[in-house]
């Protein structure tokens, strides 16, 4: 009998120390390995609202939100604001699709108004516009490159007839893929270039996704440092 109760006691060991591996049973995926972006076959790494911070200073009135559905953000809101990424960025390329999801209930008139931008090597304090560049996002003028600091000169070039051959109607989804390379800027719309800029001073900074006062949206939104 002693050595039958031996051999249960060896047998409940064996057990117990197989369930408390860290191995997950065949199947299924561990939280962490779940909580982890990986890159994607051209090695673009998703970004999510979990990778951003939403800054909406207590001067602006109004209501600023941000949620996520899936691997869209939406920023929603009558005040302005953005919202922008926890780590700076040098050289890159970063995709995104971008839409005003309520357009539909604004006068005709203003819907060629809409806007929103992103934000390219945002340095120093974070404000009303911080300094940094920015690849327009507003529909009459998207893909345009701009300075948004007093104290930075950009030169830029742009072509407004491949903006309008491009760019799809107020509402539906536009396509953006904005390329960084040692401080100059190029966008492209839908596949077609539109503007490239000359280097300034600015060559390193964070990226950000701006709120104008118009719902807007952002898909897909994915980036690969070069």
């Amino acid at each position: 009998m002693t050595s039958v109760r031996v051999l249960i006691l060896a047998m409940l060991v064996v057990i117990g120390c197989s369930s408390e591996s860290g191995s997950p049973p065949a199947g299924t995926t561990s939280g962490t390995a779940m909580a982890e972006s990986s890159p994607d076959v051209d090695g673009f790494m998703p970004i999510d609202a979990n990778d951003l911070v939403l800054f909406h200073p207590p001067t602006e009135k109004g209501s600023l939100n941000v949620s996520q559905d899936g691997d869209s953000i939406l920023l929603q809101g009558d005040a302005r604001g953005y919202l922008h990424s926890k780590k700076p960025y040098r050289d890159f390329t970063l995709r995104l699709d971008v839409r005003w999801p309520n357009t539909a209930e604004l006068p005709e008139d203003e819907r060629a108004n809409a806007n929103t931008g992103m934000l390219v090597f945002i340095t120093g304090a974070d404000k009303i516009w911080p300094k940094c560049l920015e690849v327009q996002g507003k529909w009459s003028e998207l893909g345009h490159i701009k300075s948004n600091a007093k104290d930075v000169t950009v030169e830029v070039r742009d072509d407004q007839a491949a903006r309008e051959r491009a760019r799809k109607p107020v509402g539906e989804w536009n396509s953006l893929e904005i390329v960084a390379k040692d401080g100059a800027l190029t966008s492209i719309l839908n596949g077609v270039k539109i503007a490239e800029s000359d280097p300034t001073e600015l060559r390193e900074g964070r990226i950000g996704f701006q709120a104008e006062r118009f719902d807007v949206e952002f898909r897909n939104v994915r980036i690969r440092e070069e």
